[in-house]
């Protein structure tokens, strides 16, 4: 372990996670790294872990080379040592850090080389952190698993309807939507500007939206290896050319706007400027990248998009300042 005294709520080694792993932080999740950074002491240690955990899986099913059928195994069974009381370390964080041993970035090869840390920090949390943790990490491994048995182990190329991207986008993104309030419930619930029931509805939708963004964004990198997560008029419906596929990308931007609009209203509604920053980071840097998909031509919608390092500095002074009447506007069209 990184060295260090640790106060974390209900104490253990879960504690001041942010102030000891900013680098690694920032080498797997750029954005995410800036909303953790700016959170409330109490909020920080079990979010900072929640995701580390979600990156780790994410990072199984998608960057090690592993059969599909290996990665969803190692992916049930740290979902079942979540469950568990069982030990710290061991074989299952020992095969997990050899396997991290084939990951190209150092960042993601050190998060899962230290996997027997996460857990021994995991275990150093307080029951009710370990709870909501265990409970949004089940949403989110089912999704990961549904990408891997849908599209790599059954043969799947396309979502079948736009519920079932609804219901993908939920498990990876929504549900962390509803953990964030919970966290904020049990840990910071001053900061609530309106009833925890709506605050979490509104948090569903705001990472549906956020899901959605990266799904638009990358549907061009996505045809290319074979999947679809943009459904057609019918189950299987394979989009043939990119000319198809950007039409169906603009099919969703208003379903995807929709979501970004809770996601404003959520960063409008909590209260205290550390957790209102951290709320609206997401929609911030997300609104300006819809904004380029939508209004990308098709060649430059193939060829990537992303948005500036100026416009992630706006994003961060228009929230910091309270400016959201840009945000409303773009919400309602661009």
């Amino acid at each position: 372990m990184v060295g260090g005294s640790c106060n974390s709520p209900g104490g253990g080694p879960g504690s001041s996670f942010l102030l000891m792993e900013p680098a690694l932080l920032r080498g797997v999740a750029r954005t995410f790294a800036l909303s953790l950074q700016v959170l409330p002491k109490a909020v920080r240690p079990e979010v900072a872990l929640a995701y580390v955990w979600a990156r780790l899986s994410d990072t199984l099913a998608d960057d090690v080379g592993l059969p599909a059928a290996e990665a969803v195994g190692l992916i049930r069974e740290i979902e079942a040592w979540h469950g568990s009381d069982g030990e710290v370390g061991g074989p299952l964080a020992a095969r997990i850090a050899r396997v991290g041993g084939n990951v190209a970035r150092p960042a993601e090869r050190e998060l899962l080389a230290r996997t027997g840390e996460w857990m021994e920090r995991t275990r150093g949390l307080d029951e009710g952190a370990r709870r909501r943790m265990r409970d949004v990490l089940r949403v989110i491994f089912s999704g990961q698993c549904f990408d891997l048995e849908f599209f790599r182990l059954s043969g799947g190329r396309v979502l079948a309807n736009p519920d079932a991207l609804l219901d993908y986008a939920w498990r990876v993104a929504g549900c962390v939507g509803e953990y964030w309030t919970a966290v904020l419930a049990a840990r910071a619930p001053g900061a609530f500007g309106m009833g925890a029931g709506k605050l979490a509805l509104l948090g569903r939708e705001y990472g549906i939206g956020l899901q959605l963004v990266n799904i638009l964004r990358d549907a061009p990198e996505d045809w290319r290896a074979g999947r679809c997560y943009l459904p057609g008029r019918g189950e299987g419906d394979w989009p043939e050319d990119m000319e198809e596929l950007h039409r169906r990308m603009g099919d969703w931007v208003d379903r995807c706007r929709r979501g970004l609009a809770s996601g404003v209203e959520y960063a409008r509604a909590v209260r205290g400027w550390r957790v209102r920053v951290a709320s609206g980071l997401p929609v911030a840097l997300a609104l300006p990248t819809l904004d380029r998909v939508a209004k990308a031509s098709l060649e430059e919608w193939m060829g990537g998009v992303r948005i500036a390092k100026r416009d992630v500095r706006r994003a961060g002074f228009r929230v910091l300042a309270g400016r959201w009447k840009w945000a409303e506007e773009m919400c309602r069209g661009f």
